[in-house]
């Protein structure tokens, strides 16, 4: 693509990444004050910012604290020394499992939208998953793994890198679901911040509605590009989706809220090659059951939230008819301690679990090495609360291992590229593979 037609040379990178940062960018257009002040042409954003042929979609869910395996897939009776020994550990946060079949581990009852996508084999978990490096401060473990390596810290995140590998230059290709930009998205290919529809209202003085609704306004500045125009509908609220449906209005709470953002985006049409999503407040250190399920009602705590949100995304992407399409991962910087602490929540951990989500994945499984729950008992066993690694689940499986499989399999790398260009450490190469996506 010519960049001195498309505007995406090196120098104009800073004028757009500021104006996304404002949250210009996803509208299509820059109002003629901002655009004298940042030198870009009023009306149209360059083509390179409104086309994008992804083929697949991976959402990237990162919730941000550490998640507690334990409390999504607690032990069943499949090994009773080991749920024995965890009710013993965790005497005022335990959960009963529903069965997952003959897995010594069962998913916890009151997440029953996740059991309906297991049934369907729409769902499968990876037990024992984290980074390799034994850091457990959020901050280094995240820069770590956002960053891609396992010992040092690298300028750009993975994501960035996985653009450039595989040539991608559409505008849309890498989006931020999300206020701040992530680490993983550090670097120098343009990203897509999708920002929420009132941090758009100074485009016109009126709104993105009052553009949505004027009729000349849309077929002067969007109808040449279906793409551009489908990105400025999905910022109204009035608007109605490629169905004819009209669009309800997002969650309120703010974790969530960018969940429902990413549906109101495929809903109109946009479909990313990568969408990330940060989801925060996981760093259960006290009243983790409370936290984590709620008190007041049943869905009422962040886990129950969380799965709402969860299945609003996974209808409207179904309802696209894009299920097939897409894979959704949702994981985290590390996971959380076995054993409860004096103030009924459980302290930073090393392993964790991840969610793979998707219309074509090897559903149904939970993944883990063989002999992991015995192991995990044994631990448990020998556990002295001085000594943090025989209290934490073990990281069986680098994260990378699972993303490496993406890469090649969703989007069509050699397993080299990702390994040497997207990781930058080859010794992932001997990790073997997960096998949990179709081709």
């Amino acid at each position: 693509m010519n960049k001195q037609n498309n505007g995406l040379n090196r120098r104009n990178f800073l004028k757009y990444s500021t104006l996304s940062a404002l949250g210009f960018i996803a509208s299509a257009t820059v109002p003629a004050s901002l655009g004298k002040q940042f030198g870009v042409a009023e009306g149209l954003l360059p083509e390179a910012l409104a086309a994008s042929s992804s083929d697949h979609t991976f959402v990237y869910v990162f919730c941000r604290g550490g998640l507690d395996a334990l409390s999504w897939l607690p032990p069943s009776n499949k090994n009773a020394r080991l749920r024995n020994l965890y009710e013993k550990v965790r005497p005022n946060i335990k959960y009963d499992a529903s069965s997952l079949g003959d897995y010594a581990f069962g998913l916890n009852p009151a997440l029953g939208y996740l059991k309906q996508l297991y049934d369907s084999k729409d769902l499968s978990f990876i037990y024992g998953i984290g980074s390799i490096n034994e850091t457990t401060s959020h901050f280094n473990q995240m820069d770590y793994i956002e960053g891609g390596h396992s010992e040092k810290r690298l300028s750009t995140g993975f994501f960035q890198r996985l653009a450039a590998t595989a040539s991608w230059t559409s505008g849309t290709d890498l989006t931020a679901i999300e206020a701040t930009m992530p680490r993983s998205l550090t670097g120098n290919h343009f990203v897509f911040q999708y920002r929420n529809p009132a941090s758009l209202s100074m485009l016109t003085g009126a709104g993105v509605t009052a553009v949505l609704t004027k009729e000349e306004r849309l077929n002067n500045n969007y109808h040449a590009n279906a793409h551009v125009r489908n990105v400025a509908q999905a910022f109204s609220t009035t608007s109605k989706d490629v169905h004819g449906k009209v669009k309800s209005i997002p969650l309120n709470d703010a974790p969530f809220r960018d969940m429902a953002e990413l549906s109101r985006l495929i809903r109109a049409g946009v479909y990313p090659k990568v969408a990330t999503i940060s989801v925060g407040g996981w760093d259960f250190h006290s009243s983790l059951k409370s936290r984590f399920l709620g008190n007041e009602s049943p869905g009422s705590g962040l886990g129950g939230k969380f799965e709402q949100s969860l299945k609003r995304l996974v209808d409207d992407i179904k309802a696209a008819g894009r299920w097939k399409k897409t894979t959704i991962v949702v994981m985290s910087e590390f996971g959380r301690r076995m054993v409860e602490n004096g103030s009924l929540g459980c302290d930073h951990g090393r392993g964790g679990i991840a969610l793979v989500l998707g219309g074509n994945i090897q559903g149904g499984k939970v993944i883990m090495k063989n002999g992991f729950d015995n192991r995990m008992a044994d631990l448990i066993d020998e556990q002295k609360t001085a000594v943090v690694q025989q209290s934490c689940i073990p990281v069986d499986y680098d994260y990378r291992v699972l993303l490496t499989e993406i890469f090649e399999k969703r989007f069509g790398l050699a397993r080299n590229a990702v390994v040497t260009s997207v990781f930058a450490e080859t010794s992932i190469n001997g990790l073997g593979s997960l096998n949990l996506l179709r081709a």
